[in-house]
């Protein structure tokens, strides 16, 4: 089994969801979560593209192998973004229009694989949600 991801292999990944001309922006490792559960959770990649966001999920007993992609329509209604305390995570919960909704967990410190720009890119991917924060 391997757990260990690589900045080169999310790259390439999200880089697959795009179309001609199209540029992902401010790429992340985190953690999606389904449900209320606090253990339905998938690891994966996430980024922003002008219209979209990128999401790949990770196959949960190897880290360099993608079990699925989903590219999402930014029709955002509204996003709730919380601090974790203790732990440090950022939550980001992205209420959509159509009624759907998802929560991104991501960390901008990692002690897995070679993300060397996450800091910043979890800032400036929260930012970005911030206009629809309520």
């Amino acid at each position: 089994m391997k757990f260990v991801t690589e900045k080169k292999f999310m790259f390439n990944e999200l880089g697959k969801m795009l179309c001609n001309g199209e540029k992902f922006y401010f790429p992340v490792y985190g953690m999606i979560r389904r449900k209320k559960s606090v253990s339905a959770a998938d690891f994966g990649f996430f980024a922003l593209t002008d219209n979209h966001l990128l999401v790949a999920v990770l196959n949960p007993f190897d880290g360099n192998k993608i079990d699925n992609y989903y590219k999402i329509p930014l029709d955002i209604k509204y996003v709730k973004i919380r601090k974790t305390p203790i732990l440090k995570f950022s939550v980001l919960k992205i209420y959509f229009n159509s009624g759907e909704s998802c929560k991104i967990q991501m960390s901008k410190k990692l002690l897995i694989g070679d993300f060397t720009d996450q800091e910043k890119n979890v800032e400036n991917f929260l930012k970005f949600f911030l206009k629809y924060a309520n």
